[in-house]
């Protein structure tokens, strides 16, 4: 099937004298989520981390999938964890989720139906 949803984690910097945490918490997630791609619960995910650029966004994820399978993941109690962990250590962390491929289709199918 085809990746339909994407999820967006993003953050903006690390707080100062938690380098190290943040820095192990930012692999136990790429650990994680590399891990949904091999069992087949998530079909891609990409790490970014961006220039300096005195914006309020430095890095994130992008995972592509399912949107059954990225939200049933969102939900675990492994993922949770990590989210609640990095947001110890790092200031800005969000969760977003959003559409590709057909899901981008569908959505302005929505769009389109309501301003008929």
């Amino acid at each position: 099937m085809a990746a339909d949803s994407v999820v967006f984690v993003g953050w903006n910097k690390v707080y100062p004298g938690k380098e190290k945490e943040a820095l192990e918490a930012f692999n136990a997630s790429l650990g994680f989520w590399m891990k949904q791609v091999q069992s087949g619960n998530a079909e891609s995910m990409e790490p970014v981390l961006l220039d300096r650029h005195g914006g309020d966004l430095n890095g994130f994820f992008l995972i592509r999938g399912n949107a059954t399978k990225l939200n049933a993941i969102l939900q675990t109690d492994e993922w949770r964890d990590l989210l609640i962990r990095a947001d110890l250590h790092v200031d800005g962390i969000g969760v977003i989720a959003g559409f590709t491929g057909e899901g981008v289709m569908r959505e302005m199918g929505r769009w389109q139906k309501a301003i008929s």
